[in-house]
């Protein structure tokens, strides 16, 4: 990531999105952001999570504890950031996006930066995949039998697990763009 801010002239990349905090750092908490310079790498959380952050996350992240101060105008200031800030667009909501444009900091919104990292598997990581779809494999296998019956009586519950099956092939962009109005029923009634 440090490479990427390095060759794409970002000066700093704040990184909210939590699968992407989880995939760079290792943190699985649900409160915590991380900060990304091309010679510096910080998690921002609060003190609730100072253990598992410990526990967790890679040590070459310095936890910045941001216990009763605000993100955008009082912490991010604080790590004397490069400028441009980068941030993760799909993952800032209006607020979020109106106290960062309040910081003053020159901003570039970033699409499927650390995503397209993520699209990058090692043979460790495929493996992984691999032996966790076997388990889906036999654990549905065990199932089937069990709710096959139940399903036959209820059309609208096979309808639904047509429907989860078909989403669970689509990206992450293409599941949500399917889930908003009418799209889901539009789906549902192509299946049946």
């Amino acid at each position: 990531v440090q490479q990427i801010l390095t060759d794409s002239a970002i000066g700093s990349l704040l990184v909210s999105d939590r699968t992407n905090i989880l995939y760079l750092s290792g943190f699985g908490g649900s409160f915590g952001w991380l900060v990304i310079t091309p010679r510096r790498r910080y998690i921002v959380s609060d003190f609730r999570y100072a253990d598992r952050i410990a526990a967790e996350v890679d040590p070459s992240y310095e936890f910045v504890d941001a216990s009763g101060k605000r993100l955008y105008d009082e912490v991010l200031p604080s790590l004397g950031l490069g400028a441009p800030l980068g941030f993760e667009a799909l993952c800032v909501n209006f607020h979020d996006a109106a106290m960062l444009d309040a910081t003053g900091l020159e901003l570039v919104p970033t699409v499927d930066l650390i995503e397209e990292l993520r699209a990058i598997k090692e043979p460790a990581e495929v493996e992984a995949i691999r032996a966790s779809q076997r388990m889906t494999e036999t654990i549905f296998s065990e199932l089937l039998p069990l709710i096959g019956p139940f399903v036959r009586t209820h059309p609208q519950l096979q309808i639904e697990l047509l429907a989860s099956e078909q989403l669970a092939r689509l990206d992450r962009r293409e599941a949500d763009i399917a889930l908003r109005g009418d799209a889901f029923q539009s789906l549902a009634r192509a299946i049946v």
